[in-house]
């Protein structure tokens, strides 16, 4: 196990992670959500702002992940799967038109698998 730098502060234990980074005054958070970690910038110089602001991300992404939002934005799989949702959501209620068939069958085979 590696040693905490004193610039690392953890806020709820694997969780979540408020740090600063070097030759950097902005405060950075790392937090866990569905068993995968991921990172954002607080935006904060001052450390009790930063960690105010590390709970109401970490407090977003719980949000995002039970109302079926990706919370988690930089992978392309995870927005194509919410177009897929929105397209099949759309087709369901009337409104869709019969092409989007063919659009989720084409990001399926070949941009998501």
């Amino acid at each position: 196990m590696s040693i905490q730098k004193p610039t690392t502060h953890t806020l709820i234990a694997r969780k979540l992670i408020v740090y600063q980074r070097e030759r950097s005054a902005i405060w950075q958070c790392r937090f866990n959500v569905d068993g995968r970690w991921q990172r954002a910038s607080t935006g904060e110089r001052d450390l009790a702002e930063a960690k105010a602001k590390a709970h109401d991300i970490l407090v977003e992404a719980n949000t995002l992940k039970k109302l079926n939002v990706a919370p988690i934005t930089r992978r392309f799989k995870d927005i194509a799967n919410a177009v897929i949702k929105k397209l099949k959501a759309e087709m369901a209620s009337g409104n869709g038109k019969a092409i989007y068939k063919d659009y989720i069958t084409a990001i399926d085979k070949y941009f998501i698998r």
